[in-house]
């Protein structure tokens, strides 16, 4: 049962990152595209392996990784741009208490 939900789960996040790209709400850049096509295919290669098709699974899998190696590479250069508008702001790394 719970390599079906994972599965349906994965199909509907890569659907609807197709669906948003098909019709220009989302380039095929954007972090909302590449998440759900990430996410989607993790989904979908877990409920595949779970299921024991072997094939479906490393295509999924595949798919996430196309989509992940952006998407992380994206909030890396994120975190980068904000680390470097705080250092411009005068606040010291050593100054920020969590």
């Amino acid at each position: 049962m719970l390599e079906m939900i994972l599965g349906w789960l994965g199909m509907a996040g890569t659907f609807l990152a197709y669906v948003l790209l098909s019709r220009g709400r989302v380039s095929s850049r954007s972090n909302v595209y590449l998440w759900l096509n990430a996410v989607g295919g993790t989904l979908g290669g877990v409920g595949s392996l779970l299921y024991g098709s072997l094939p479906s699974a490393v295509s999924n899998f595949l798919w996430a990784a196309l989509s992940l190696q952006p998407a992380v590479w994206s909030l890396v250069q994120a975190a980068s741009q904000w680390q470097g508008s705080r250092r411009l702001s005068g606040v010291q790394r050593d100054e920020v208490r969590v």
